[in-house]
């Protein structure tokens, strides 16, 4: 019993901690961390990737000023333009609106917008330079050429759009026509026959299957466990030397970690279901 305790306890213990990993609150403080180790050591364009996912996350004027900044710097017209616009909502915050007047005089002349359009009462999606696109919402693109893909009752239709600095291009698919083929008659179905009434005996499970599945749900736990406690290391030794490998270490440890969570608490599910099914007389 005491056994059965604590692997109930640690089990209750990993999964708070996955859960806390998955706070926006978290993960936006871990993303303005990279992101910020990434502007200061010149790695501007996955400094403004970091930062600009840490606002989004949880919206903050210094993670967006310092993404502006990298933006600036790295003179990326298309992610730029993109911090540019939220800036722009958020003019007042800080020195959000003078960052906003640099960027668009740095990048507006080299970028234009794109917007698929879906036809009326049919739904559709884009690629654009292989990239999904989201209909209905614009998406600031490089001037020049480009491929599109747009897709629309399983049919694909490829265009070359060309767009201009500073101008909005609209595309929308053309809905394909009907086929004229007539459809075959249908078949008349023949009538089931009633199937036989199965006997209580014969609808029962062997039990030995619900024992099965108590064994492997155990295993589970105890992958659980073992892989907590290799997290738990791979965090203790981040935290004393950080870098990027124990980081990398950390990260592929609590994800594994997770996935044994979500497998272990299908098969007990399971298991449990079974177990009534099994033993229901």
């Amino acid at each position: 019993m005491r056994g059965l305790c604590l692997l109930s306890f640690l089990a209750v213990l990993l999964w708070t901690h996955a859960a806390a990993a998955q706070d926006p609150l978290v993960q936006a403080r871990e993303a303005y961390e990279r992101g910020a180790r990434a502007y200061d050591e010149g790695r501007f364009r996955e400094a403004v990737d970091e930062l600009a996912r840490a606002d989004e996350l949880v919206p903050n004027v210094v993670a967006l000023e310092l993404a502006l900044h990298a933006a600036l710097k790295h003179d990326d017209p298309v992610a730029g333009m993109a911090l540019v616009e939220r800036a722009e909502a958020r003019a007042t915050e800080g020195h959000l609106g003078e960052l906003a007047a640099r960027g668009r005089n740095q990048f507006a002349p080299r970028v234009g917008q794109l917007i698929v359009t879906c036809p009326r009462d049919t739904e559709c999606r884009a690629k654009v330079d292989g990239i999904d696109v989201s209909a209905g919402a614009p998406r600031w693109m490089a001037a020049g050429d480009h491929e599109v893909e747009l897709f629309v009752e399983d049919a694909v239709q490829r265009r070359q759009v060309h767009i201009d600095g500073g101008a909005r291009v609209e595309i929308t698919p053309m809905v394909p026509a009907p086929s004229r083929e007539a459809a075959p008659a249908p078949k008349p179905r023949p009538r089931p026959a009633k199937a036989p009434v199965a006997s209580v005996e014969g609808e029962r499970i062997s039990p030995a299957w619900f024992w099965i599945g108590v064994g492997v749900t155990a295993v589970g736990v105890a992958g659980i466990i073992a892989s907590g406690v290799d997290a738990l290391n791979k965090r203790e030794d981040f935290l004393a030397g950080p870098s990027e490998a124990t980081e990398a270490a950390g990260r592929s440890a609590q994800l594994r970690t997770n996935i044994l969570l979500g497998v272990t608490g299908a098969l007990a599910a399971g298991t449990v279901a079974l177990g009534v099914v099994t033993y229901r007389y």
